[in-house]
């Protein structure tokens, strides 16, 4: 169950476990979503004190016993790939077995919890059956969906988790294909997102898997969108991709200034992503970005060249998120030390939202400041005639209402700490 795809909140999920009385109940969490998924952990458990709820995702890959600790409600935490671990756990749990041979998890015991030995991360991602998207409520007027065809990230930006490893895998093309095949007979699917966290990194296999879509006639009938490094691509590859029925390419860019690229350890230049850009746009590809304000080391003026360079740039959406020490990443690590003039604000996960962030400041830029100039760069950016209709592609209308008072009071108020 989906509740952001369907649209619903927690009574509905409850009225589902209720109705289904299950044994076992899964649920996935980043980090800012954790409040989220231990209330529902604790309805679950109001219900039937007996079913065991497990956890996984981003946020207990990175603190696995931890979260156990946190939220009593959770009994076990998967970490990193959940698809064999979980499998096995279930098989476990049935036999009544130890929990302790299982591979990726945590487990509590008493009043203290267990991680059980790591678990390698799956090497033939071909062996893994399709998404049943069937399950999530998909169905024929579902025009939009998700797909991986590979997983892992070698880069080492320090504010990222690489939740997948350090190590890229890769589906083989023919496996692409095949699902992509499946998903327009099944759902009449019409537009793709690959979701890999670096898309463009084997640009051979890319090129080869372009010319599959294009011998196929997939670029005929669906679009797709990617998000990707401006290093790891160049003009040919963005007119393949264009060609292949690709629409729109995203760029994490996260900084107008050099000096915070190479602290941050981005391993990009402004000239690379100034090219990577022009590419795109030439190709006739749509052009988003992602930037950062408040990095380790970040003052005002290298913010203002953020906020310039974003502006030179000129894609068609500009995304400017506060830094978030999420865990398990380097940034992290130096706020808890107070490193880079970091300083750590809250460990409450409910205030590591990316665009709302409240966790985190520097010594020479307070939470407000940064609230300040993240306003000033979407004014700069968004409020100029060729761009201003733009902004609903970046920004949840619905949540408007709810948001803005809060993050405008943030603004002028400070934070409550």
């Amino acid at each position: 169950m989906d509740a952001k795809f369907l649209g619903v909140g927690l009574s509905a999920v409850v009225k589902r476990v209720e109705d289904l009385k299950p044994d076992v109940v899964g649920i996935t969490t980043m980090t800012e979503e954790f409040r989220s998924a231990s209330l529902v952990a604790r309805r679950v458990k109001e219900l039937d004190p007996q079913v065991c709820c497990i956890v996984g995702g981003p946020h207990p890959t990175a603190l696995p016993t931890q979260t156990l600790l946190d939220e009593r409600s959770f009994d076990i935490a998967v970490c990193g790939e959940g698809e064999h671990t979980l499998y096995e756990l279930l098989t476990v749990l049935q036999a009544h077995n130890g929990l302790n041979e299982v591979r990726g998890i945590a487990y509590r015991t008493g009043d203290e919890a267990v991680l059980t030995g790591p678990r390698p991360w799956i090497a033939d991602l071909d062996s893994l059956p399709f998404p049943a998207w069937e399950l999530f409520g998909a169905n024929e007027k579902t025009r939009f969906l998700p797909m991986l065809s590979g997983r892992g990230c070698p880069f080492q930006c320090i504010f990222c988790m690489r939740v997948s490893g350090n190590k890229p895998r890769f589906r083989s093309i023919e496996n692409v294909l095949l699902e992509v095949q499946g998903l327009i007979d099944k759902f009449k699917c019409r537009y793709l997102y690959f979701c890999d966290e670096t898309f463009t990194m084997d640009k051979k296999r890319l090129h080869e898997l372009c010319d599959g879509f294009i011998e196929a006639g997939y670029n005929r009938v669906l679009r797709w969108r990617c998000e990707t490094r401006v290093s790891t691509v160049d003009e040919g590859l963005l007119n393949k991709m264009k060609e292949a029925g690709c629409d729109t390419v995203g760029y994490g860019v996260e900084s107008g200034n050099d000096a915070i690229l190479k602290a941050i350890k981005k391993g990009i230049t402004k000239a690379q992503a100034m090219n990577a850009v022009r590419w795109a746009k030439k190709a006739g590809l749509t052009v988003q970005t992602f930037f950062i304000l408040g990095h380790p080391f970040e003052t005002k003026d290298t913010a203002n060249d953020t906020i310039r360079f974003a502006r030179e740039l000129d894609p068609d959406t500009a995304e400017f998120s506060i830094m978030t020490p999420l865990p398990g990443t380097e940034v992290a690590a130096m706020a808890e030390r107070g490193e880079g003039g970091l300083r750590l604000l809250s460990k409450n996960y409910s205030d590591y939202s990316l665009q709302l962030s409240n966790s985190v400041e520097l010594e020479s830029l307070p939470i407000q400041e940064l609230k300040r100039l993240q306003l000033k760069a979407y004014m700069s950016f968004y409020l100029r005639p060729r761009k201003f209709l733009t902004l609903f592609r970046v920004i949840n209308v619905k949540r408007l209402p709810r948001v803005l008072p809060k993050y405008l009071g943030r603004i002028l108020f400070g934070h409550r700490r």
